[in-house]
């Protein structure tokens, strides 16, 4: 039987510039971002490498917006959670994922709209990160989804896989404060995590995000 996990996954930025927007009449920054490509993901965590097909994490396409947008992964307790409670809500969320869409077919393209009027009631970590953003920086950007995983090996460019990935329900996504190191390079534009547990929550969820770079030029005053 396949077991239920969550992964999250670092990507690189979209190169699109990032833009300004009025959102329910607050203004929003509007960071596009490449969250997920098709490939064989191996975390620094995990046991083996893991396969994942842009035909399960793109149908449906639409399940991807509307999604929370925090800084750093939730937590509750000390434990990795969902982003989708009322406390992380009211405390964590700062934007929502909007406009997903399929670049050369094996891409999941999303923009992450971050509330700045939410971001300055946010601690001193949330501003930082979002003026790391603004500058230009090199952030790490990490999608969080729920997961089947099956065992199942095989070769995919070259790389062997011993397990696939199957019916992704996305979560979240986290844009990653800095010092939160990847497991693959910058260049290599991977990386992953995962939980050792099947079970449905993120308790035992271990973070090994990956790099990718942000362009932008203006700051939070």
């Amino acid at each position: 039987m396949p077991k239920t996990i969550i992964k999250t996954l670092a990507s690189q930025a979209a190169p699109e510039s990032i833009r300004k927007e009025d959102f329910q009449g607050v203004e929003h920054l509007v960071i596009p971002v490449i969250a997920l490509v098709e490939g064989v993901l191996m975390a620094a965590n995990a046991d083996v490498p893991a396969f994942v097909s842009a035909e399960e994490f793109l149908v449906p396409l639409e399940a991807w917006n509307g999604k929370p947008v925090l800084v750093n992964h939730p937590k509750w307790n000390g434990d990795y959670v969902s982003a989708n409670s009322p406390e992380v809500f009211e405390n964590e969320v700062i934007g929502f994922t909007f406009n997903a869409s399929v670049v050369d077919d094996k891409k999941l393209k999303v923009e992450a709209w971050i509330n700045l009027e939410k971001v300055k009631e946010m601690d001193g970590i949330t501003e930082d990160t979002i003026n790391q953003i603004l500058a230009g920086e090199e952030i790490e950007i990490s999608t969080g989804y729920f997961a089947d995983e099956i065992e199942r090996e095989g070769f995919y460019n070259g790389e062997k896989f011993e397990v696939i990935q199957e019916h992704i329900v996305p979560d979240h996504l986290a844009l990653l404060e800095s010092g939160v190191v990847g497991a693959c390079s910058w260049e290599d534009g991977c990386g992953a995590a995962r939980m050792n547990q099947g079970d449905k929550k993120m308790s035992d969820l271990e973070l090994c995000p990956n790099c990718n770079c942000l362009d932008g030029k203006e700051k939070l005053g």
